[in-house]
């Protein structure tokens, strides 16, 4: 659920954790029609931007590459 709006995108209020990625709670996230993501994890400090142009929004093999870049840069961040 949504509990607020910053930056005239949804919040996320409470810790997100996805399958992939680490995320903290109070991170932005935004997806656009064609695959393309990005999010703002000011707790670490963190954003991120993937941009494709992939039909139809959820395909599989982009929800993969995307969650392999998001993975990628929490692990940056935790090896550094």
């Amino acid at each position: 659920m949504l509990g607020r709006f910053n930056a005239g995108r949804p919040a996320h209020p409470r810790s997100v954790r996805p399958q992939t990625g680490d995320r903290s709670a109070g991170t932005v996230t935004w997806a656009g029609i064609f695959n393309t993501h990005h999010w703002i994890d000011p707790a670490q400090r963190v954003t991120g931007v993937i941009m494709m142009q992939v039909l139809p929004f959820g395909d599989s093999r982009a929800m993969k590459v995307y969650g392999q870049f998001e993975r990628g840069v929490y692990d940056l961040l935790k090896a550094a």
